[in-house]
């Protein structure tokens, strides 16, 4: 029969004489056995370094592991610091945890499809994020240069649209409050300053053939008092751009040989109906403007001791 000691085992790999891997059991030598694939004997060596009793085998397997430095952090074996079955929440999972859960659950058809009953949800509001608060890993270099020529496929694109067809924003109809637009008044764009991404011919088309036949939600709609003295607000006291020569000329290079929609179509009535009492509004407002600036107040008037001598009988 098999001896079974009870104790902390190592790993070495041979060629460096250096520690990797730190273990408990109840069994080591049958322990052992299980690791015939992933340490072969002919590269590793295995020694028992502490033999103690089960109650003890936690303690010297944290104490070993820290004191031999094998956890993955320090190009060790050790998915984790010893004594327990998962990471601690405040430590980070290792690289090769990951693939192993996210090899498990691929083609898991139990999760897959899953809805979570009403009583789970339940349990599940109120309480935080483990990460919240918790600034996210910055991408690589080479992780932006491989997202910025991604392109989703058609399939993609399509399972995104109808997993998010009905769907109904949490923002949608909440007004934004006073303390929110002040915070985003202060702030820069991210994108400020940078050259935005040119569109494709191809995008180009697409676009437009989606945008053909939409009727814009206000078509038809006129402002609301309330409306326009917000907009008048906004805009009083705002210098006007001036455009740059190089933006002049490339408006009008764009705009060369473009026909206007509305050319060779007759004016409707109605129209030039409207036209005409913009016109006639427009000029009555400004001869009035012209005969008030020609009147002259009576010289009588502009002395103020001719005020003193008015008749007040006649008031009545």
């Amino acid at each position: 029969m098999q001896k079974e000691t009870c104790g902390i085992y190592v790993i070495t790999e041979r060629a460096t004489q250096r520690a990797i891997y730190v273990g408990q059991s109840i069994g080591i030598e049958v322990r052992w056995g299980a690791y015939k694939n992933r340490f072969p004997k002919d590269r590793f060596d295995y020694r028992i370094i502490q033999e103690c009793p089960p109650a003890e085998l936690n303690f010297w397997e944290k104490y070993y592991i820290s004191a031999l430095k094998t956890h993955w952090t320090e190009a060790g074996e050790n998915q984790n610091w010893g004594g327990q079955h998962w990471p601690r929440p405040e430590e980070p999972m290792s690289p090769a945890t990951r693939e192993k859960i996210s090899a498990s659950l691929k083609g898991n058809s139990n999760t897959k499809g899953r809805v979570q009953p009403e009583e789970e949800r339940a349990k599940r509001k109120g309480k935080p994020a483990h990460n919240k608060g918790k600034p996210g890993k910055p991408w690589t270099e080479e992780q932006k240069a491989k997202r910025r020529g991604k392109v989703q496929s058609e399939e993609t694109r399509a399972k995104n649209s109808a997993a998010n067809k009905g769907r109904v924003p949490p923002n949608k109809g909440v007004p934004m409050s006073e303390e929110e637009k002040a915070k985003r008044r202060g702030k820069t764009p991210a994108n400020k300053g940078k050259p935005g991404r040119a569109l494709t011919a191809e995008q180009r088309a697409k676009q437009s053939a989606a945008q053909k036949g939409r009727v814009p939600p206000n078509k038809g709609k006129p402002m609301s008092e309330e409306q326009r003295a917000k907009c008048s607000a906004t805009m009083k006291g705002r210098p006007g751009r001036v455009q740059s020569e190089e933006e002049r000329a490339k408006r009008s290079a764009s705009n060369k040989g473009r026909v206007p929609p509305n050319k060779g179509k007759p004016m409707s009535e109605e129209q030039k109906k409207k036209l005409s009492e913009a016109v006639k509004a427009r000029l009555a407002l400004k001869r009035a403007a012209e005969a008030a600036a020609e009147i002259e107040a009576p010289e009588e008037l502009l002395d103020s001791s001719s005020f003193n001598n008015l008749d007040t009988s006649v008031i009545t």
